[in-house]
């Protein structure tokens, strides 16, 4: 069973007010029940195999990407303390009230690495291009933390790059007018479409 409140009139965040409430998360006391641990790879291999678009060669070149990717993760170096993190934390899951700022959708709540919510950010500046610099040093300002500084950012940053090329491989497998946006997030992981940001487009 769960629990839902209805949300009075709201709107998207377009102020940088996730910050704020990802600090007030990650410094949350850690419960006394089990909340589970936070798995980024959830569903990125099934993806992978049920998909028909890449080549085999691109195939084998995501499968390999991703063993590695878990490795990475089973060593990531130490960095802030682990916490309750959102696991899914973009700036779609926060709008704003007129009581303030609510964060959204709990679904991958567990206890993880609080980088890993900072990543989604970082990541929209480095390699999807649609945060200015601007905007993210005010989000680092409001947390108090730069994860661009932690020496585990990379690692974070291609696991959150290829969930997402999974979830476009998806839909590209549903829905045509994907496909070329599935394609060049393949180029971009496989090296071929140059450096950072490669300003990925939003699909489905």
């Amino acid at each position: 069973m769960t629990f839902w409140e209805v949300l009075p009139p709201h709107h998207p965040d377009t102020t940088g007010e996730l910050a704020p409430l990802l600090r007030d998360l990650h410094r949350l006391p850690i419960p006394d029940f089990d909340l589970g641990t936070f798995d980024p790879f959830l569903r990125i291999a099934e993806r992978l195999e049920a998909t028909q678009l890449p080549t085999p060669a691109e195939r084998g070149f995501l499968r390999e990407h991703l063993d590695e990717l878990r490795a990475e993760w089973r060593s990531i170096p130490s960095g802030l303390p682990r916490s309750v993190i959102h696991g899914d934390a973009w700036s779609g899951n926060c709008v704003i009230t007129a009581d303030g700022p609510v964060l959204l959708d709990f679904e991958w709540t567990s206890m993880g690495p609080p980088e890993w919510d900072l990543t989604y950010t970082a990541a929209s500046q480095d390699t999807f291009g649609n945060v200015s610099g601007a905007t993210y040093r005010r989000f680092v300002k409001a947390y108090g933390h730069d994860v661009r500084s932690w020496e585990g950012y990379s690692t974070l940053r291609a696991i959150r790059e290829l969930q997402l090329v999974s979830y476009a491989l998806q839909i590209a497998d549903q829905e045509s007018s994907a496909r070329p946006e599935a394609r060049h997030r393949i180029d971009c992981v496989m090296g071929r479409a140059g450096a950072r940001p490669w300003s990925w487009s939003a699909v489905g």
